[in-house]
């Protein structure tokens, strides 16, 4: 309601938007593509969170990260509409998934 555009402008430039395109409150495929790339950057940034080690002590403050893959598959849904779809896990899922991870010691 306030126009606040808090997606990358060079992103949205590229998917040939413009800002005033982002709040039609439809996900076409030029914003689906832009949801895309933010999505496929989240993924590779968790991966490489993940991939280096955390001692366990540590581990309770970086358990809310091993919610990512989780949101990405909610994103990542075919057809999803962000404006009138729910992008929210389950409580008992995002209780799981960070304790699992705590139980693995690792993300």
């Amino acid at each position: 309601s306030r126009r606040n555009l808090i997606l990358p402008r060079e992103t949205i430039v590229a998917a040939g938007l413009g800002a005033a395109d982002a709040f039609e409150y439809e996900t076409g495929p030029k914003l689906a593509s832009v949801i895309a790339v933010i999505a496929d950057r989240a993924r590779t940034h968790f991966e490489a969170a993940r991939a280096r080690p955390i001692r366990r002590r540590y581990l309770p403050a970086f358990l809310p990260a091993a919610l990512v893959p989780g949101y990405l598959r909610v994103i990542g849904r075919p057809g999803l509409n962000l404006f009138r779809d729910s992008t929210e896990m389950a409580l008992h899922r995002r209780q799981f998934a960070m304790l699992r991870a705590m139980l693995r010691g690792r993300l």
